[in-house]
């Protein structure tokens, strides 16, 4: 068989059994997707690595490469190109390396390729070496390397490591000179690569090239990685070739954790597409992303946890790597509050897994928000019940930390709020005796307690086991001011509350009412309680009004002048309003007289006997009575006394006739009146 056509073939099956390697990679694949593959780009191709400094000494110029990723389309490998040099450019079709062009393969150089698949499956990885003619195309989404030779050198960098498949092309050979400028001084160099209309630029900075320890320098192996905007990246992989070497890394968890706790894992992966996180134990946890490096692992059982990271390569294969750690038993800190003899509490453990306990009585707030350290009075007890008097009133917390002696970290810490608390409530700042009015205290930790007063004298209050109301507690009536206790119980007499009142005595308001010397009223007072007194002369019936009001007397009179009857009253006042009473008493003083024309004394039957002259509020009266002859029959200064039909009410019998009278009479403050008319005696 002719060479080219048997070099042909082999070159066809070794790209027939890529294709059928990937699939198959792919189809074993436990991700139901790349979540972690290689970028595809949208261009026809981009520039993702170039190895700057190749190794094979002077031959260096010849063992230079490129590697890129092509787009969503295939490209020609004929259509390469890269422009011509000017300053600043890579030293690539310039005169003394110009651009030659991608060849074909020859059995010399698709023995090399042969050379180096072997060596990486004796290496124990799957990558392959697919090589390309001058009129092959580059596959959609793939990746290509071109080598600066077709004399280069398969020793010069190591292969062994790949777990990808890479298409090869190579340019004719001629060039010798170094492309691309090692590490010197502070400069650019840009690489343009062209395939038709299409073309992909990426720059680097000569003097940030770096030496295998990472530090800058010169040294063989720099190579330059890009990203697809064309960030670079500078690393070194000794004499190999520009591809992030494969590998897998489960790291470490430097501490053990809790099963209540999560497990930050630090996972690394390097060129695997795909990777999964596995427990030896399924029923060991979850995790929070099984498709991360570094997702965080939530355990359920405590002991041993042994997890796995398996990275499955594009070519087939899976690498592991495997990260243990030790849970330790979750503590639970849980304790009861036993608060029936409060202000004793007693504190009984509950708590679980606990190989220590560490109690604080008094912590002023919740200490799982800080430090134990904050905890206010620290003491170690075995399990069991704990008790604490408390002898003064407050809000505190008690706090319990559970201890697992094996991991600190395993520790638990509860709280409960303990309240002490008294409260006598309030009441009426002034009341008026014998009023009643209700304790309304609140207790709240205690359950034993009673009232007290500050004098027993006035109304003492008995020991009461529950607030019940204060009624008629101040029989004397006595005024003064009183404090009244909540106390806790005998035991702590100091925890106590108190409240004031002060006591006013009720008043009652009276006065007497002497009328005779009526117009003129006299008024004593007689109320008691009354610290002062307040008068009205004209007020309504049962009322009070302003009008005519006298201050602070206890004995005085009053003048009415004119008819009428009116209203007294007095207010007994204290310091208290509710505490005041009002008094009113009538008072009449209605001025009138009347005179008639005709009595009958002689019929004697009780109606009209007598000639009167009712009146009121006269001041003088005097009353003349004569017969025809002006003889004088009668005649009187009093008014309530009345004409009998008899001479001066005692002598004989006056006959029936007309008789003839005279009147003067005078009111208060009014000019004095003389009257005169005839009488009519009918017998």
């Amino acid at each position: 068989m002719h060479i080219k056509n048997r070099t042909l073939i082999i070159t066809r099956l070794l790209v027939l059994f890529a294709i059928l390697l990937i699939k198959t990679a792919s189809a074993q694949s436990p991700c139901k997707s790349f979540k972690n593959g290689w970028p595809s780009t949208k261009k026809a191709f981009e520039i993702v690595s170039i190895l700057v400094d190749a190794c094979d000494g002077s031959n260096e110029g010849q063992n230079e490469m490129v590697r890129l990723i092509t787009g969503p389309n295939p490209i020609s490998i004929s259509n390469f190109s890269v422009p011509t040099y000017i300053t600043g450019r890579v030293n690539w079709n310039s005169t003394s390396n110009p651009w030659r062009g991608l060849t074909n393969w020859t059995t010399t150089t698709n023995a090399k390729i042969s050379y180096l698949n072997k060596s990486i499956k004796n290496a124990g990885n799957c990558g392959l070496l697919i090589p390309l003619n001058s009129a092959d195309k580059v596959p959609a989404n793939a990746q290509l390397l071109i080598i600066t030779s077709e004399s280069w050198n398969e020793l010069a960098q190591s292969f062994d490591g790949l777990n990808d498949t890479l298409y090869v092309a190579v340019q004719k050979s001629g060039n010798t000179a170094g492309h691309f400028a090692n590490f010197g001084a502070a400069a650019t160099r840009t690489f343009i690569l062209r395939n038709g209309t299409a073309s992909d630029t990426v720059i680097y900075h000569i003097d940030s090239l770096r030496k295998q320890n990472g530090t800058l320098g010169a040294e063989d192996g720099a190579t330059v990685n890009f990203t697809f905007n064309g960030i670079a990246t500078y690393t070194n992989y000794g004499c190999k070739i520009p591809v992030d070497p494969s590998s897998i890394d489960a790291g470490t968890v430097p501490v053990s954790g809790c099963a209540t706790t999560s497990v930050q894992l630090n996972g690394k992966v390097i060129n695997y597409p795909c990777f999964k996180w596995v427990a030896a134990n399924p029923n060991a946890g979850k995790f929070s992303d099984t498709l991360s490096a570094t997702p965080k692992f939530y355990p359920s059982t405590s002991g041993k946890i042994t997890l796995y990271l398996k990275g499955y390569k594009a070519c087939g294969g899976v690498a592991i790597d495997s990260v243990s750690f030790t849970i330790g038993s979750s503590t639970k800190a849980n304790f009861d509050v036993d608060s029936s003899q409060a202000p004793l509490f007693c504190f009984t453990d509950k708590s679980s897994n606990a190989s220590q306990l560490r109690w604080s009585f008094n912590s002023k707030n919740n200490i799982k928000t800080g430090s134990p350290k904050s905890f206010g009075q620290d003491t170690i007890y075995p399990k069991g019940d704990v008790c604490k008097d408390y002898f003064t009133l407050g809000s505190r917390y008690v706090c319990l930390i559970a201890t697992n002696q094996n991991d600190s970290k395993c520790n638990d810490t509860l709280c409960k709020p303990i309240v002490i608390d008294l409260d006598a409530g309030t009441a009426k700042n002034k009341i008026c005796a014998p009023d009643t009015f209700a304790l309304k205290g609140k207790i709240q930790g205690i359950t034993g307690y009673y009232w007290s007063v500050s004098d027993p004298m006035r109304g003492k209050i008995n020991r009461i086991d529950t607030i019940k109301t204060f009624g008629q507690v101040f029989p004397n009536a006595t005024s003064g001011r009183w404090v009244i206790y909540l106390i806790a119980n005998s035991k702590h007499p100091l925890l106590r509350d108190s409240i004031v009142i002060d006591i006013t005595a009720k008043a009652k308001a009276k006065f007497t009412v002497d009328s005779s010397a009526a117009p003129e009223f006299c008024f004593t007072n007689t109320s008691i309680n009354a610290k002062k007194l307040k008068w009205s002369w004209y007020g309504k019936q049962g009322g009070f009004t302003n009008s005519d009001t006298t201050g602070d007397l206890q004995h005085f009179c009053k003048k009415y002048i004119g008819p009428g009857i009116d209203w007294a009253c007095v207010i007994a006042e204290t310091d208290l309003p509710k505490c005041n009473d009002t008094f009113c008493a009538k008072i009449n003083h209605d001025f009138y007289i009347y005179l008639a024309n005709v009595f009958t004394p002689g019929v004697q039957d009780g109606f009209n006997d007598e000639f009167r002259v009712p009146s009121a509020g006269l001041v003088n009266f005097e009353l003349t009575i004569m017969n025809r002859w002006g003889e004088l029959i009668f005649q009187t200064n009093t008014p309530n006394e009345n004409w009998n039909g008899k001479v001066n009410n005692t002598g004989a019998e006056c006959p029936a006739a007309t008789y003839f009278y005279q009147l003067k009479y005078q009111f208060p403050a009014m000019p004095e009146k003389t009257v005169s008319g005839s009488i009519q005696l009918i017998r």
